[in-house]
């Protein structure tokens, strides 16, 4: 009778169970990944270890919201970043005038300051010097070749690289009237390696001299710049394209000195002048717009540079003249209708005759005209 009664019990039980999981067994329906037994757990030799987990690699469920296909709640709305998945180039547009050109850039001078620091470290530039408070970054030498052969421009300029030549570049940020828009100034500055020999051929020197500014260099890098901020190339490419020349400036000599009488406005002669001062290597020890005024110094590359020239700069090196000398020039922009003109005047106001001032007008003629 026992042996009856413990049967119907294990009778029983194995019912119940039949009658609980019925429901997954016969109406469930398993996923395909469970009906190929993909869901057993992970078998591992036996001479190794069972791997760890973690939800550090857990895809997690993203709403809708979330995702940015609906609206945020409104106390999230104001954390909202731009973090795009691509991102959004910025808008650039480049002003041209013969050689000289500058870009006017989306964003505020705080970011295009730390956007060209992070360009020239990753050409393999180090900055050399900066001054944030007028907008200053200058970097250090580089050799030609290390930094062109980069991307997509190796094959585009690849074979225009020679060894024996280095450069440095200038950057100058300016405001404009619109606190979004800021306007960039990049010039070039180059050096090319003279080898000389002796008669016999035993000992060679290697010198460094001075070489003129590249313009279509400038072109070059500010159109690398503009695909750094995100620019498409085509674009970068269209926006730097160099534009037909055309005479916009004359050497006139009038009484007591002479004057670059330049074609264009004011507002577009300021802006070209001061592109020129930066690529002749001038210090502008202070400016005066509306004055029209820039208070400038011959840098010691500047004079570097020109101490070869015959005739000119002599009182640097030596002869009674050099304790008469002055380094220190003002410069005038004066607006004449159309026609704006740029003379050099010495620390007394007087129209500067000197045989260094005529050398530099030559250099300003030749930089704007």
């Amino acid at each position: 009778m026992s042996a009856i009664l413990r049967s119907s019990k294990i009778v029983s039980v194995l019912l119940i169970f039949v009658l609980v999981s019925g429901c997954s067994w016969f109406g469930g329906k398993k996923s395909s990944s469970q009906a190929r037994g993909d869901s057993r757990s992970l078998e591992v030799p036996p001479e190794l270890t069972q791997p760890k987990t973690s939800d550090s690699m857990t895809i997690p469920v993203v709403t809708p919201e979330q995702a940015g296909y609906g609206p945020r709640p409104a106390d999230q709305q104001t954390a909202v970043v731009d973090t795009a998945l691509l991102p959004r180039p910025a808008g650039a547009r480049v002003v041209q005038v013969g050689d000289l050109r500058w870009a006017e850039l989306e964003g505020r001078p705080e970011t295009i300051w730390q956007e060209a620091q992070g360009f020239f470290r990753s050409l393999g530039f180090e900055v050399s010097y900066e001054d944030a408070q007028v907008g200053i970054l200058e970097t250090n030498w580089l050799s030609n070749r290390s930094y062109r052969n980069i991307g997509f421009f190796k094959s585009l300029f690849g074979g225009l690289t020679v060894t024996g030549l280095r450069d440095r570049y200038r950057i100058r940020l300016e405001r404009t009237d619109d606190p979004a828009i800021t306007r960039m100034y990049l010039v070039h500055q180059g050096l090319i390696e003279d080898v000389i020999e002796d008669n016999a051929g035993e000992n060679i020197n290697r010198l460094w001299r001075w070489r003129p500014n590249d313009p279509e260099l400038e072109a070059e890098v500010l159109q690398r710049f503009l695909v750094f901020r995100g620019l498409d190339e085509k674009q970068a490419e269209e926006v730097t394209a160099p534009q037909p020349r055309v005479e916009r400036a004359v050497l006139r000599d009038v009484s007591g000195g002479q004057l670059v009488v330049v074609n264009d406005t004011f507002a577009r002669t300021w802006r070209r002048v001061g592109v020129a001062i930066d690529r002749l290597g001038l210090i502008v020890d202070d400016r005066n717009r509306s004055e029209g005024l820039y208070y400038l110094s011959l840098s010691d590359d500047f004079i570097e540079q020109h101490k070869d020239d015959s005739g000119v700069l002599k009182k640097w090196f030596g002869g009674d003249d050099e304790k008469k000398a002055s380094k220190k020039f003002v410069l005038k922009l004066e607006e004449r209708g159309e026609t704006t003109t740029v003379s050099l005047h010495d620390q007394n106001g007087q129209l500067d005759n000197s045989s260094t001032a005529k050398m530099l007008n030559e250099q300003l003629y030749q930089q704007l005209h």
